[in-house]
């Protein structure tokens, strides 16, 4: 059974894809697995905000900062309890996990840590 919740975290991720064939291959692995568990939600947000659209979370400068604190702020293991991606493996606790997320090229495109300076000096952090 916890294989089955890494092939769901998995899934769950290729089906926010927005493109067909995103689409096309939830729907055969469904047709393969039967139904899945939807944890989808953004793998580097805390819990609270992991579900959220990112521009209601940019547009709320409480939100705002707990994801940018969370982001580029110290890696202490308060961060990483309430980290969505980290709550998912403690309750399902794998056996394997296919990793079918590229973070670093997300966090590349995005440039967090120099639009995180940009936004400190523009709130005078």
């Amino acid at each position: 059974m916890a294989a089955n919740a890494a092939l769901d975290l998995g899934l769950a991720r290729l089906a926010r894809g927005r493109d067909a064939e995103a689409r096309k291959a939830l729907e055969g692995a469904l047709s393969l697995f039967g139904p899945l568990k939807d944890p989808s939600g953004t793998a580097s947000a805390r819990v609270q905000l992991a579900r959220l659209d990112r521009r209601a979370i940019l547009a709320d400068p409480e939100l705002r900062r707990l994801l940018l604190d969370d982001l580029v702020g110290d890696l202490t293991p308060a961060v990483l309890e309430r980290s969505f991606l980290y709550q998912l493996f403690q309750r399902w606790r794998p056996d394997i996990v296919v990793d079918c997320i590229n973070t670093a090229t997300a966090f590349a495109y995005q440039d967090i840590f120099q639009s995180a300076r940009e936004l400190f000096a523009m709130i005078a952090i």
